[in-house]
């Protein structure tokens, strides 16, 4: 074990880069003896590379999943949006980001106040899409129903979905 172990100021090597702790830049490597983030992790072939990288805030952090041996080309990142830091009344959401023809954009979100956009940085409902939804199974449960018709959801209005059945009386033929 301590053979594998080496030591260089305050750096810690353990087994050529499985770990590695850079005290001058307070980073750790796994995978990597050169880290270049907070958290760096690396696989054996030196690529497809996963980074924490922390800010001098909360809303600077970000977990950053990118590719090639430097780590410089993004393919997705996931952040944080701090709505409140105040004490009791914390609130944040988070940001996901994917690559589309070379340009990094955000995709999803999930807002402070739970609600979820796709497309939409700003949801209003618990889910908020902005563009085409394709659903593949719906399926009725209890007295309602979804129902796809050409493109358009609606509620089902069958006996089969009712609890409650009644001729009405004196109504209109």
């Amino acid at each position: 074990f301590t053979s594998a172990l080496t030591q260089s100021g305050g750096d810690v090597n353990f087994d050529s880069g499985t770990l590695f702790v850079d005290e001058s830049a307070n980073s750790v490597g796994i995978g990597t003896s050169t880290p270049s983030t907070n958290l760096h992790i690396a696989n054996l072939d030196g690529g497809n590379v996963l980074t924490l990288q922390g800010g001098s805030s909360v809303t600077q952090s970000a977990l950053v999943f990118s590719e090639n041996n430097a780590g410089e080309t993004i393919i997705s990142r996931i952040t944080p949006n701090v709505g409140s830091l105040s004490n009791g009344s914390e609130s944040a959401g988070l940001s996901f980001e994917t690559i589309v023809s070379g340009s990094l954009g955000e995709k999803m979100r999930v807002h402070t106040n739970g609600n979820v956009g796709i497309g939409e940085t700003s949801p209003s409902e618990k889910l908020d899409v902005n563009g085409k939804v394709k659903i593949q199974d719906l399926t009725g449960t209890g007295g309602n129903a979804v129902y796809e018709n050409g493109g358009v959801l609606g509620v089902a209005s069958d006996a089969r979905f009712k609890t409650y059945v009644a001729d009405i009386v004196n109504g209109i033929e």
